[in-house]
């Protein structure tokens, strides 16, 4: 059951042709990017990949595609199956265990949300009761699905009650919290950092391994980061930081949902995805010009790689 998870883990975007439909057969090209770049692994059909945005077919059509093409390739491949209800999230559940994926990862519901820790470790219990053979790990992103219990807390209502729970996918800036709960039970937990434009943050209170959307197109800089802060090289690894903080200032210029409203930076490098799906707006042809002139401005395509 506890699979080791290490290194930078891509949350990738879905690819969508212009009609808006499902464009599968560019996601091999996609894992073979990520590998140039050093991406361990993939947390498919998340916030990043518009996974509330697809039905439960399209959802396990892309799940099946990136099992299909990363087996292998990929050390990690991780299903988040979360949905706005049950049934949907335990139908996810059963397919990924069944197409063979390293694990599953799921949000709460958000209308209606959990009222109390026990009802979330209630409802998480029921989507690992399904699949008890595959591991677990909870989606925590408050500032997204506004469940905000503190989650040492819930590892301790969790750790009876969820036998195959084995981390959290913690995306949210609490470094408090998120230290606590890399120290709970010596360490039981296996906590994964999700604010990408904060993981010097997170490696400094204890962190191995983070899942992030910006490491679809910019790993390189984050592994430069975390070789240079283990080898103590502090400036080394600030600079490399703020790299990551002038692309993230970038995406959230262009409003909350930039960071998928920006997947054209993706098909830049040579990998198009498309635009996304509504509501969420794609970028005009003047957005992405300056898109285009932002990244310059920085260097990006110079330190990207």
């Amino acid at each position: 059951m506890m699979k080791e998870f290490e290194g930078l883990i891509a949350a990738p975007y879905t690819p969508f042709d212009q009609n808006g439909d499902l464009k599968l057969d560019v996601i091999s090209k996609y894992i073979q990017l990520l590998l140039d770049q050093g991406v361990q692994g993939v947390w498919v059909c998340g916030a990043t990949g518009e996974g509330m945005s697809l039905t439960v077919e399209e959802r396990k059509a892309v799940a099946s595609a990136w099992v299909y093409e990363g087996k292998g390739r990929l050390k990690h491949i991780i299903i988040n199956v979360g949905t706005g209800n049950l049934r949907d999230t335990q139908e996810l559940a059963n397919h990924a265990a069944a197409i063979g994926a390293d694990a599953i990862g799921s949000t709460p519901t958000v209308y209606p949300r959990p009222v109390s820790i026990d009802n979330l470790v209630q409802y998480l219990s029921e989507v690992g009761r399904v699949v008890p053979d595959t591991p677990l790990l909870y989606y925590h992103a408050p500032g997204a699905t506004n469940v905000t219990f503190p989650m040492e807390e819930f590892l301790v209502a969790a750790s009876e009650k969820i036998p195959s729970l084995v981390g959290i996918k913690y995306s949210s800036p609490d470094l408090f919290d998120f230290s606590r709960c890399l120290r709970y039970k010596n360490g039981k937990y296996q906590m994964m950092w999700g604010a990408d434009e904060l993981l010097i943050g997170a490696y400094s209170v204890g962190a191995r391994t983070a899942i992030g959307s910006t490491y679809n197109y910019m790993a390189p800089v984050y592994a430069r980061m975390i070789t240079a802060f283990k080898q103590g090289k502090m400036e080394t690894a600030r600079k490399e930081m703020d790299r990551s903080q002038a692309l993230v200032k970038i995406l959230f210029k262009f409003g909350g949902d930039g960071v998928i409203r920006c997947k054209s930076v993706l098909s830049m490098l040579g990998v198009d995805v498309g635009p996304p799906r509504l509501p969420i707006m794609p970028l005009d042809d003047t957005e992405l010009d300056a898109l285009r002139r932002d990244l310059g401005g920085i260097g990006f395509f110079q330190w990207h790689k």
